[in-house]
């Protein structure tokens, strides 16, 4: 915000803004006339320096009703594999990968077999 008031107290010199916000925080710093001049293209377009909220395809595949179908899922069938377990919730391989590990923090692990030692 210091940086647009900055910016009009100056009579809009992006040069002035720059060492005014080096003289008062951090002469190393690495405000460049670019960045402010993006933000002060960004106030003028939207009125506000924040992030514009993404447009597009939201996604859907990890929500949080498939998240804890599957959750419920895994704790009454634990030994279905990923494609079965696909199949039967209707949910992507991908897609349920990804919540196994994004979400639940369940990674995937070989069944190993071993010798019995015998004394």
């Amino acid at each position: 915000m210091f940086r647009i008031k900055e910016y009009f107290k100056n009579y809009e010199s992006l040069a002035a803004t720059v060492r005014k916000f080096r003289t008062k925080y951090d002469r190393n710093s690495d405000l460049t006339l670019s960045i402010v001049k993006r933000a002060i293209e960004k106030f003028r377009q939207t009125g506000s320096i924040g992030d514009v909220e993404h447009i597009g395809r939201p996604k859907t595949s990890r929500s949080n009703v498939n998240i804890e179908t599957v959750r419920e899922n895994v704790g009454e069938s634990q030994g279905t594999l990923i494609w079965g377990r696909g199949q039967e919730l209707q949910i992507s391989r991908n897609s349920l990968q990804r919540i196994f590990i994004e979400d639940l923090c369940l990674h995937a692990h070989k069944v190993q077999l071993t010798q019995e030692l015998k004394l």
